[in-house]
């Protein structure tokens, strides 16, 4: 039973609205820990070339998530959280003008934004009408409305993925099943189903393999298979893997590895699908994952020189962690 008045026992306490938790943890003991301020939740999005060397940066810092180039990588679309409202929308960044703007404006969650191929649209999650997050079509521009463009009696939360070159597929996860959207009807269609957690799934630039993360071996590891049947299937990554991506000319697969390494993996494109050896390009410091949709945190110029990256602040940016020793005496006085 909750007794007496409430007492502030520790400050600007660190908070990452996306998931509603505050960076602190107490002890038996009657050890407090927490990290002060709620800036150092903010990233930068900034170009890096193949030895991590960085180039320009893009915007101000920010609470940025799921950067994604368009299509002509002239802009970003990307996620970005109100610290005051813990309000998540889409937004854009000009990579011509350094200019940006705010897409959507609905108090609901908007998030994950893919591209469609011409780079006039976008889809994206929200939870609009239900608990769960469902699947909607805005123009990229921001004009006109959001349009649902599936309504599914599962539980699972649908998060789009990506979408073919060719205008025909959306790729999208619904809990542990990869799924599709046939177009123009939007007709979904089962992919590829599984026991384990799914992730990141990425179309290759033929439409014909599709490249994804799954835990289905106690760790994440990055996969290769067939689409639309997913009749074969490569392991890509050694060691464990997050994030593929896919080089847009198709010659090769990046991913990050358990301690942030971008990883680099050559494509055979001459007769049968073949993959080259794993080559370690650098250490990307990518901002850490705020929610369980957060998904990507860098994408790669079409040619793979270089890579756009959703960077955590620099160690010396960063506010230390405070420790109060007894602080629980402070509940009797």
């Amino acid at each position: 039973r909750l007794n007496g008045q409430a007492l502030t026992g520790m400050q600007d306490v660190q908070f990452l609205p996306q998931i509603d938790r505050a960076v602190f943890a107490v002890s038996d003991g009657g050890l407090l820990l927490a990290q002060s301020s709620l800036r150092i939740a903010n990233s930068r999005v900034q170009w890096v070339d193949r030895k991590g060397r960085p180039l320009e940066t893009i915007g101000k810092p920010a609470l940025y998530g799921n950067v994604n180039l368009a299509p002509d990588s002239r802009r970003v679309a990307c996620d970005i959280t109100d610290p005051e409202s813990a309000n998540l929308d889409l937004w854009m960044l000009d990579l011509t003008d350094a200019t940006s703007h705010r897409v959507t404006f609905h108090p609901a969650l908007d998030e994950l934004p893919v591209w469609s191929p011409n780079g006039k649209q976008i889809i994206f999650s929200s939870n609009r009408d239900r608990l769960k997050l469902e699947l909607f079509l805005k123009n990229s521009d921001g004009s006109g409305d959001e349009i649902p463009l599936l309504h599914s009696a599962a539980t699972g939360d649908d998060v789009p993925q990506d979408w073919t070159r060719d205008g025909k597929y959306i790729l999208y996860s619904e809990g542990t099943e990869l799924w599709y959207l046939t177009l123009p009807s939007f007709e979904p269609n089962l992919f590829l189903k599984t026991q384990s957690a799914v992730s990141n799934g990425q179309f290759s630039p033929s439409g014909h393999w599709v490249v994804y993360a799954s835990n289905e071996t106690g760790r994440w590891e990055v996969y290769v298979t067939s689409f639309p049947h997913s009749t074969q299937k490569w392991q890509v990554s050694e060691g464990g893997g997050q994030e593929p991506r896919c080089r847009r000319d198709g010659k090769e697969i990046f991913f990050l590895s358990p301690d942030g390494t971008l990883v680099s993996v050559p494509v055979n494109q001459a007769g049968a699908f073949s993959l080259g050896q794993p080559t370690p390009l650098f250490q990307a410091h990518p901002h850490q994952q705020l929610s369980l949709v957060d998904l990507f945190h860098y994408d790669v110029s079409t040619d793979g020189q270089r890579f756009l990256i959703n960077t955590q602040p620099a160690t010396s940016e960063a506010a230390p962690i405070s420790a109060m020793l007894n602080w629980t005496a402070q509940l009797t006085h």
